[in-house]
């Protein structure tokens, strides 16, 4: 899914919200395997959004209202768990959109481009990259790739 051509309500509701975290011009867009939720990521930070309730999700968000630190891991899709590489004490922003329903967690990669270049070459040549948010406990992660797209019951 190359700069998302899909514009679906779902994600026009982040672009009229002004819930995505970015100040960039260019941003890729990544959907999860499961077609819920989100990624992007731009060349300082990646940000990603939930719109269902997921109960991992909702633990970190918990976890980053509460300021308690999170650790961001990142490499290539294979089996359970969280990814490989792992960068911690980062800076991140939370936003919500839609009355709360949609919220977005957004992780400042600026003291590493190249880990976020690295993410979206991965992606873009059709590597399948899970993105994970841990608080040591639990974690949330998402599985991208480029031929996945939202699922139309999402914004129904």
């Amino acid at each position: 899914m190359r700069r998302n051509q899909l514009l679906s309500p779902f994600l026009s509701t982040f672009l009229t919200s002004g819930i995505l975290f970015s100040q960039s011009v260019v941003a890729e867009v990544w959907v999860d395997e499961d077609g819920h939720q989100i990624a992007v990521i731009d060349e300082s930070s990646v940000s990603i959004y939930d719109s269902t309730g997921y109960f991992y999700f909702d633990e970190m968000f918990r976890t980053a209202v509460a300021r308690r630190p999170l650790r961001f891991c990142f490499g290539y899709a294979s089996g359970k768990g969280i990814s490989s590489d792992c960068l911690e004490g980062l800076s991140y922003r939370l936003g919500t959109s839609d009355k709360g329903r949609i919220r977005g967690l957004s992780i400042d990669l600026r003291r590493y481009p190249f880990t976020v270049g690295s993410i979206n070459r991965a992606l873009e040549s059709g590597r399948y990259i899970k993105l994970s948010i841990d608080d040591y406990a639990l974690y949330t992660a998402v599985t991208l790739h480029k031929s996945y797209r939202l699922k139309e019951a999402l914004y129904e």
